[in-house]
């Protein structure tokens, strides 16, 4: 995803009525230190400046374009996608306007409406708008990852191959074909595609493998101390250590933003496992969510005065600023 970021730093248990989700924190980039709210006003005052410079030129598609690039930094997806539109209306050709209006989509998580906006940016990539140029291999790893989260896996493999083929140095593309046979449980394919990654992105999958199995047991179905939260529990899980997730390099080239969301078991033994991702991001950080996730320490919920396993939804959130 191009232009967006990581989440605050708050942990914060919050009581749901399927289960307890915590959120948990991520990584900032070092030299942004200011706090959100500074952030988010300065935001404001950029759609402010956007929507008067429209309001003296209607018809700039350029304006309506950065107007839903600071909509999306502030969350308000909706409005992006208004602007992102008008922007398009307005210069039908803009391929970075339909590129991120997909991911805009995907944000929202509507991955159909994401697919159709990013094909159309394929369709346009040589046309170079407002100094933007939207490169081949970016727009097939979108449209991969569209496919990929539709479950639509062979067709996903396929762009990202186009994207490989576009620029045999696209590591990023060759890293998510491991993950789509990793999702399949092919362990020939995963290390098939291994061996053609670099040396970090080969760790990065080998690490993601590592703690899918060593979590996937363990839950509703063979732990029988799994409860879900009730009034009657005498406490929920305490978190007693955590580390930030980290971004990888080319997350951070790419702007991305988001939550990975995952479905876990906080078990009696003070273990955690039955690991289910829910939502993912591209780029390596749904791996950085998960081996921030097996580091996290606690002491497990408590009934009656004895130790329970409860599930819980884990939220790692990722924002640049």
């Amino acid at each position: 995803m191009k232009r967006s970021s990581w989440f605050s730093t708050v942990f914060l248990p919050i009581c749901l009525s399927a289960g307890l989700t915590i959120a948990a924190s991520a990584a900032r980039v070092p030299a942004q230190t200011q706090p959100f709210d500074d952030i988010k006003e300065k935001f404001l005052k950029e759609v402010e400046g956007a929507k008067r410079k429209i309001a003296k030129n209607p018809n700039d598609a350029h304006e309506h374009y950065r107007l839903g690039g600071f909509y999306v930094k502030l969350y308000q997806f909706q409005d992006a996608v208004a602007a992102y539109s008008q922007a398009l209306q307005l210069k039908p050709d803009f391929a970075y306007a339909h590129y991120d209006l997909g991911w805009c989509y995907k944000r929202m998580g509507d991955y159909e409406e994401a697919l159709k906006a990013h094909r159309e940016a394929e369709k346009h990539i040589q046309i170079t708008s407002f100094k933007l140029r939207l490169t081949g291999e970016e727009v097939n790893y979108a449209i991969g990852w569209d496919l990929y989260e539709l479950r639509r896996y062979d067709e996903a493999i396929a762009h990202y191959m186009k994207a490989v083929q576009l620029n045999p140095k696209y590591q990023a593309a060759v890293y998510e074909i491991g993950r789509i046979h990793l999702r399949r449980g092919d362990q020939e394919g995963v290390q098939q595609i291994a061996y053609k990654l670099d040396p970090y992105l080969r760790e990065l999958l080998f690490k993601e493998i590592e703690i899918v199995k060593s979590t996937e047991k363990g839950g509703a179905a063979d732990d029988p101390n799994l409860t879900s939260i009730r009034a009657d529990a005498d406490s929920r899980p305490t978190i007693l250590y955590r580390e930030k997730g980290q971004y990888t390099s080319m997350a951070r080239d790419h702007m991305t933003e988001g939550m990975v969301i995952m479905a876990v078991v906080f078990a009696a033994n003070e273990k955690i496992t039955g690991v289910r991702v829910l939502r993912e991001l591209p780029y390596g950080l749904t791996a950085q969510a998960l081996i921030a996730m097996q580091k996290i320490r606690f002491k497990p919920a408590m009934k009656d005065g004895k130790p329970i396993s409860m599930r819980v939804n884990l939220e790692f959130g990722f924002n640049l600023y």
